[in-house]
């Protein structure tokens, strides 16, 4: 694995993150109480540049674990809220955890609740999504129900020699919540057959 000092810009986007989805991080208040100011006040305008020095602090304690030297940590200035989705934040922070992942670092505090925080955004993700409208087990019945056999006693989901439809795992991982890692055997240029599993 390789560490790197990240941008400016990502970092301004994780401390938006935070201080917009905590009321206190690193022993620092973030005056959260007050997230309708834009520009925003003062005082958060203090504690995003505390938590930014902290955070690159961080991020420089892992590339010197990795690496052996001390990088020259960024100076940080806040510039205000970032225009950033909570996929946005929350891929940045996930990118500036993994960037912070060496040495003792991942041991440390500041890592710690920084992966906490991440999970702010994750859950806005989730409520915002159209899967989220669905009672709960609506997905995995509807995947036990195209599992079963049918009327005729045949099983469409399987082939001719007895195995599996691709197109029927990928659906079945899908709605049962599951991630996937699928590995297609594609048939060679040989033998000239083309499959689509859109």
């Amino acid at each position: 694995m390789s560490a790197f000092m990240v941008s400016n810009h990502l970092m301004q986007q994780v401390v938006t993150a935070i201080l917009q989805n905590t009321d206190q991080f690193a022993t620092i208040q973030t005056f959260r109480g007050q997230i309708v100011d834009d520009p925003p006040s003062d005082a958060q305008c203090q504690a995003a540049e505390d938590i930014g020095k902290r955070l690159f602090g961080m991020n420089t304690a892992a590339i010197k674990a990795r690496y052996g030297f001390l990088p020259q940590r960024p100076v940080f200035k806040f510039a205000g809220w970032a225009d950033a989705t909570p996929v946005k934040q929350f891929k940045a922070i996930r990118c500036l955890l993994y960037q912070s992942c060496e040495g003792t670092v991942l041991n440390g505090r500041l890592y710690g609740e920084l992966n906490r925080v991440a999970g702010e955004p994750a859950q806005r993700i989730v409520q915002d999504s159209p899967d989220s409208r669905r009672p709960p087990g609506a997905e995995s019945r509807r995947a036990w129900r195209a599992a079963r056999p049918s009327g005729s006693g045949c099983q469409e989901h399987l082939a001719p020699n007895g195995e599996a439809n691709m197109k029927w795992k990928i659906r079945l991982a899908r709605d049962m919540g599951q991630e996937a890692f699928v590995a297609i055997e594609a048939p060679t240029s040989k033998e000239g057959r083309s499959h689509s599993f859109a």
